[in-house]
């Protein structure tokens, strides 16, 4: 029922390009659970610079010199049952605590929580070194010749059996190229299918994007 859906080029394979790309992190929690108003700050950021200390051990093993940290709560109203993540930027505590906590949770829920206290669960490190200088060169150009590689039987539900479908090479579509379904698209890492009645066009970023 999705009004269209956009595959960008090498869409199989993006999510291991953007691991690949991907700054090098590592994660650290700790839990001590209380009221923000009762909370020990001297032990907060005795937790804090106990896991950054580890972040940056374990990304000076890996090589890696540059490091930034990020700090965030994991927080909740009193008797709920689920908590959100929560940037702590510093500041005057615990009053810029829970207003970072109202403005993220007004941001997730448009609204406020009830009025009772707040307090915090889990206390979390985000270390990392410096992104990779690597730029993804997404836009892709076609390799010219009969992008129609010919045809074959594909089962579309709607049709209730096989019926003929064009094949076409993907790295021979230009943009701004139409296609109407039934239609396959095939490329090295993913293939895209053009359901009978639909129709796929070539953006010129070269993602290929179908509407019914």
């Amino acid at each position: 029922g999705a009004p269209s859906v956009v595959a960008p080029p090498a869409a199989g394979v993006l999510s291991a390009a953007g691991f690949l790309t991907a700054p090098l992190a590592f994660d650290f929690v700790r839990s001590a659970r209380a009221a923000v108003h009762d909370l020990e700050w001297a032990q907060v950021d005795a937790l804090f610079a106990e896991m950054e200390a580890e972040g940056e051990t374990l990304l000076a093993k890996s090589g890696v010199a540059e490091v930034t940290h990020r700090r965030i709560a994991e927080m909740r109203y009193t008797g709920q049952g689920y908590e959100i993540r929560v940037p702590v930027r510093g500041g005057s505590w615990p009053r810029s605590l829970i207003e970072e906590f109202t403005r993220t949770y007004r941001a997730l829920y448009r609204r406020t929580g009830p009025e009772v206290g707040v307090e915090v669960l889990n206390w979390r490190v985000v270390s990392s070194g410096p992104a990779p200088d690597v730029t993804l060169r997404l836009t892709a150009e076609a390799s010219g010749g009969d992008a129609r590689k010919g045809t074959r039987k594909a089962y579309f539900p709607s049709t209730g059996g096989f019926v003929d479908t064009d094949v076409f090479d993907r790295y021979r579509l230009a943009p701004g190229t139409r296609v109407g379904g039934p239609a396959i698209v095939e490329e090295r890492e993913s293939t895209v299918v053009v359901p009978p009645g639909a129709h796929c066009a070539v953006r010129d970023d070269g993602a290929l994007e179908v509407t019914g």
